[in-house]
């Protein structure tokens, strides 16, 4: 009985130290945790010895590697750059599709604009995103989500006649 109880002591004892789940984020920290629930979006954990809850959106993520050894690739897009100050503004990422944001840190909203429009609406909105991007730069976003002035299906600024263009967004970065 005594070697019973000694060998189910071990046992728990192995899976308290080697049965835990490893989130590897996109800034490289490594979490140790059980993961709880892995939804499209999300994972839900708990840190060892927790019983508090936690959420990590996948954008976040770059892989999971779970306590059996199986491997879960979250995001294997690039990195978003790490932007020091303003003279990083060509690493700032333009971006029109939202759920390239999910789980990043909101900084704020940017405007950006040009004189040059209508037949010109393409120089005006290269001038209007590098203002964007210059300023994102100055608060440390890595994306901005173009949300307003850009037209999608043409991948052309709107701009009329007499116009120039206008473009706004909503800039983002890792925590």
């Amino acid at each position: 009985m005594k070697k019973l109880l000694i060998i189910g002591f071990f046992c728990l004892y192995y899976s308290a130290i080697y049965g835990q789940d490893l989130i590897i984020m996109l800034k490289g920290d490594t979490l140790k945790v059980n993961i709880s629930k892995n939804l499209p979006e999300i994972i839900e954990f708990n840190y060892l010895n927790e019983t508090l809850t936690n959420v990590e959106y996948k954008n976040n993520i770059q892989k999971i590697i779970y306590s059996n050894g199986r491997v879960q690739i979250c995001n294997e897009k690039k990195e978003l750059p790490n932007i020091e100050n303003e003279d990083d503004w060509e690493k700032v990422i333009i971006t029109f599709e939202e759920n390239e944001i999910i789980g990043l840190t909101y900084c704020g909203t940017i405007e950006g604009s040009s004189n040059w429009g209508g037949i010109a609406s393409v120089k005006g909105g290269e001038n209007a995103i590098k203002e964007m991007k210059v300023k994102a730069a100055k608060i440390g976003a890595s994306i901005i989500l173009i949300n307003r002035g850009w037209h999608k299906e043409k991948n052309k600024p709107i701009s009329g006649y007499g116009r120039g263009v206008s473009l706004a967004g909503k800039a983002y970065k890792l925590r």
